[in-house]
This record gives C-alpha cells, structure tokens and sequence, in this order.
C-alpha cells in the first residue's frame, strides 16, 4: 500500500471522517446518558471506518469532499438500516394478524 496514491489518501480521509462522525455520536449519547453495549459501540466505529474509508476513496476529487463522504457514511449506514427494517415490517404485519374463527372463514368465503 503506497501512501502517496492519492485514492489511499482519500481512503484514509475517508476513514477518519468517519470515526469521527462515530466519536462524536457515541459522546451525543453518553451525555444523554442512554446505555449502549461496548461491543455495539465498537462494532460502528469498526463499520463506519470501512465506510468511510470506501467513500472517501470514491470521492476522489479534494481532500475536503473525501473527508465530508466519510463524515456522510454514518448516514449511509444508518439509511441501509432503515430499509432493512422497512422490509421486515410486512412480516410482522402479516404475523401478529388476528386467527379467524371457522365462523368467520365460512363468511369470508362466502363474499
């Protein structure tokens, strides 16, 4: 790994826009005082690193914009996570769904 390739340089601009983005959310929620697991902490920090590491090497063209993508991958994490949970949502839906008596089967079939 050459340090001067400018797309590593932007990997690593990348990469530091994003844990900083995760330095910062994780001390939001300490002084809001609400509880998270070590490992869970760690686990974004680790996530959002990648992240922003791999965006920052897309954004490629300034310094400045390679370390703004970073910043920008905890949002791109956080969006895949609430289209994940999008999905899930129907199932739920369709599980928590009330069981019909035989009467109302027959009345259903019936229309």
């Amino acid at each position: 790994m050459d340090i001067t390739n400018p797309i590593v340089q932007s990997g690593l601009l990348g990469m530091c826009g994003g844990l900083a983005r995760t330095i910062f959310s994780l001390l939001k929620s300490a002084i809001a005082r609400k509880r998270m697991r070590l490992s869970s902490g760690l686990l974004l920090l680790v996530l959002n690193a990648l992240g922003g590491a791999f965006l920052g090497a897309v954004v490629n063209l300034s310094p400045s914009l390679s370390l703004l993508a970073g910043y920008a991958s905890y949002d791109v994490l956080d969006s895949g996570n609430k289209l994940f949970k999008i999905g899930t949502i129907p199932i739920k839906m369709i599980a928590s769904k009330k069981k019909q008596t035989a009467f109302e089967e027959a009345m259903e079939v019936g229309k």
